[in-house]
C-alpha cells in the first residue's frame, strides 16, 4: 500500500462512528467492525457518540462491548481525553461488567485496574461495590 493510501484509509472510515451510533446495523456486526477499526489504529470520531452506543448495547452484548471499550481506551483511535469525556458511559459499561461476574466481570475489573493505573483513580470505587 502506498503512503497516500494509508493516509486516505482513515478518511474513508471517518463516518463509521455515526453509522455505529445510529443503531441501524446489526449490533454484533457493528461491534466487530468497531473493534477491527480500533485494533487497526483507525480514528473513531466523534468518540462520544460511540461511547453512548456502547453503553446502550452493553446489556445484550456485554463481552464485545467490553472488548471494544478496551481497544478504545488503549488505542490511538480516539482522542486522549476520551476517558474523561465518556465517563458516564464507561462507568455504565464497567458496572454492568463487574455485576456479570465470570469472564465479563474479570475483563471489567481489568479495565478498571488499567484506568486506575493510568491516573483515573476515581474508577477504583467501582471495585468496592
Amino acid at each position: 500500500m502506498r503512503d497516500s493510501d494509508d493516509e486516505n484509509a482513515g478518511e474513508e472510515l471517518r463516518g463509521f462512528a455515526w453509522w455505529f451510533a445510529s443503531g441501524k446495523f446489526d449490533p454484533a456486526w457493528s461491534l466487530a467492525q468497531l473493534a477491527a477499526i480500533a485494533d487497526a489504529g483507525g480514528r473513531i470520531q466523534p468518540d462520544h457518540v460511540v461511547a453512548e452506543q456502547l453503553a446502550a448495547l452493553c446489556t445484550d452484548h456485554l463481552a464485545p462491548v467490553l472488548h471494544a471499550l478496551d481497544l478504545l481506551i488503549d488505542g490511538s483511535a480516539v482522542r486522549p481525553w476520551f476517558v474523561l469525556g465518556a465517563r458516564d458511559e464507561i462507568e455504565t459499561i464497567l458496572v454492568s461488567g463487574i455485576a456479570a461476574n465470570g469472564e465479563c466481570g474479570k475483563r471489567a475489573r481489568e479495565l478498571v485496574n488499567k484506568l486506575v493505573a493510568r491516573g483515573h483513580g476515581d474508577y477504583e470505587r467501582l471495585l468496592q461495590r
